[in-house]
């Protein structure tokens, strides 16, 4: 038995209409609509409507994070516009060429862009649209999960937690595990082009730690820093950008083999997306020794160092510190100075800068942070801007409510690369001292009811 599998096709439907050949089914993993191409500001629903200097607007600040920013840019632009109408047409008209290249069969989900109220319209027949559904190919069962989690970025499918967990419940056991977006592990989630994590799902974690599914199948990260990674028993890969390299995943097994037997997964070399690949044509390359030196490469950049702490106060409460920035400096020993440059639509902070001085690492930069979670968010996402010391600064805080919500497991994770050499040990050294410092310092602040101060200390 054979499939062909894609993700994140977003709008190449020429490829897409290939991507079947010689297969006996092919998987969809969502996202169908190109909306906007980072990689050819030209392309897609935006340029179409507002042109392509002010989608090279757009990308900019996206990519410098500055969401408020960039909606506001975005409104402008919609004034006196119907949106829904003219949306609704850009998206229609993409559907329609890209389901009429589907092969039947196809078995597909939606991704996070994607507009899942359209598509009965064009799924013509022996193309399966399934979420939170299964379906039996060739002897083995797959589960079928679609969308994503919500984020800044405000995509059209993304959903809560709960949402989606109770999906991923809904399919039981599978021998397969087909999802738009990746599990929640670093290595899988973090995108090594636009440097940041994607959000992966926890969820999809546990269901993969605990019913074992031979394979989880998925995209959404166009170019992670590990495409492949074994958890257990289950085989997780990241099946690749299709709209970049219109090559499909391929899965073959024996139907009659027991579930216990093997299967053959493949990913060809052209399956590596062209902003990492390299590889000159014309050219003999040995694919696996330039994997090796991409994720070594890789690697260096997103090692991450992690802890986490139980407080004794409610989520909101933590939470209220640590949104609270101008006053870091009182609890936060390393934070000399903290400033917000920028909120949200919220009034959340968006942008800030931050003098820091943890012994082997100081510096002033500038951090964009993320919220997720509604209506009070329960995480908390950053990334760097600029600086003056640092390559790279990734983190995250993570609640989790424990006894009923009255008390709170924090999780922090970070990732630091700095651009003067620096022995891992002592990089991992400075973050662990930062972190553990944080957390402390974060405890004690809650408990002692800091937390009362207003957020962000208006």
């Amino acid at each position: 038995m054979r499939v062909h599998v894609v993700s994140d096709v977003h709008g190449n439907s020429a490829d897409l209409a290939k991507a079947g050949e010689g297969a006996d089914a092919l998987l969809c993993l969502g996202d169908l609509i190109l909306f906007l191409d980072y990689a050819d500001h030209s392309r897609g629903i935006f340029p179409d409507l507002f042109g392509v200097e002010n989608a090279d607007r757009i990308v900019a600040l996206r990519t410098a994070r500055r969401f408020t920013e960039a909606r506001t840019l975005s409104r402008q632009l919609w004034a006196g516009l119907d949106r829904e109408t003219a949306m609704e047409a850009a998206v229609r008209k993409q559907y329609a060429e890209l389901f009429a290249a589907f092969p039947t069969p196809t078995y597909a989900t939606y991704g996070n862009v994607d507009m899942p109220p359209l598509w009965p319209e064009y799924a013509r027949p022996g193309v399966n649209v399934l979420d939170g559904e299964t379906v039996v190919i060739g002897g083995w069962r797959f589960g079928f999960v679609g969308g994503g989690l919500r984020t800044p970025m405000r995509t059209p499918y993304e959903i809560d937690d709960e949402a989606y967990a109770a999906k991923v419940a809904a399919l039981g056991e599978v021998d397969v595990l087909c999802t738009h977006i990746p599990p929640e592990v670093p290595e899988l989630c973090y995108d090594t082009v636009a440097r940041r994590f994607e959000r992966g799902s926890p969820h999809l974690l546990e269901a993969v730690r605990t019913l074992r599914p031979r394979y989880h199948l998925f995209g959404h990260v166009h170019q992670p820093l590990a495409r492949r990674m074994r958890i257990g028993a289950t085989e997780c890969v990241n099946v690749g950008h299709f709209n970049a390299t219109g090559v499909p995943w391929v899965l073959e097994w024996w139907p009659a083999r027991p579930r216990g037997g093997r299967a053959r997964g493949s990913l060809p070399p052209q399956t590596l997306p062209r902003a990492t690949a390299g590889i000159p044509h014309g050219r003999s390359t040995s694919l696996r020794a330039f994997q090796t030196r991409v994720n070594r490469r890789a690697m260096a950049m997103a090692e991450h160092t992690s802890s986490s702490i139980t407080v004794d106060a409610a989520p909101e409460a933590v939470m209220n510190v640590i949104s609270d920035f101008p006053r870091y400096p009182e609890w936060a020993g390393e934070v000399k100075e903290a400033e917000v440059l920028g909120r949200d639509e919220q009034g959340r902070a968006e942008q800030v800068r931050l003098l820091l001085d943890a012994g082997a690492i100081k510096d002033e930069h500038t951090l964009a942070y993320e919220w997720i979670g509604e209506p009070e968010p329960q995480e908390v996402r950053w990334s760097l801007v600029k600086s003056q010391m640092l390559r790279s600064l990734d983190g995250v805080y993570r609640l989790t409510p424990l006894a009923g919500g009255e008390r709170t497991e924090v999780m922090y994770q970070l990732t630091v690369d700095v651009k003067i050499p620096m022995l891992g040990m002592i990089k991992r050294k400075a973050e662990k001292v930062i972190i553990d410092r944080a957390l402390d310092g974060l405890k004690k602040r809650v408990e002692a009811g800091g937390a009362a101060a207003s957020k962000d200390g208006n």
